[in-house]
């Protein structure tokens, strides 16, 4: 299993564009890693903080909740998605590490 308080914005950087598979009550649901983006980190001694953006479809519009995240790459990671914008086209979540 990966360990959450290890993972920087290194981890995901190779993964945009890519599927990954998060698991809900209603199944498996195919998301797409848009973006990650660092922000300013505020003490040396932390690690910087970073946040992804993922694309999903209109249906199931999931609620901000922690659900396992799965790729090729790591499996079942238990993170904080919310989401923030919907359109036709989809909807896009957030996730913050900080």
């Amino acid at each position: 299993m990966t360990d959450i308080s290890a993972i920087t914005a290194e981890f995901f950087l190779p993964l945009q564009g890519q599927e990954i598979t998060c698991d809900t009550t209603l199944g498996p649901v195919t998301l797409v890693l848009e973006s990650v983006k660092t922000h300013p980190q505020q003490d040396p001694a932390m690690r910087q903080g970073f946040s992804l953006t993922l694309r999903g479809p209109n249906d199931p519009l999931l609620p901000q909740s922690t659900y396992a995240l799965s790729h090729d790459s790591f499996d079942n990671l238990p993170l904080f998605l919310s989401p923030f914008f919907q359109d036709d086209e989809g909807v896009s979540y957030e996730i913050i590490f900080n």
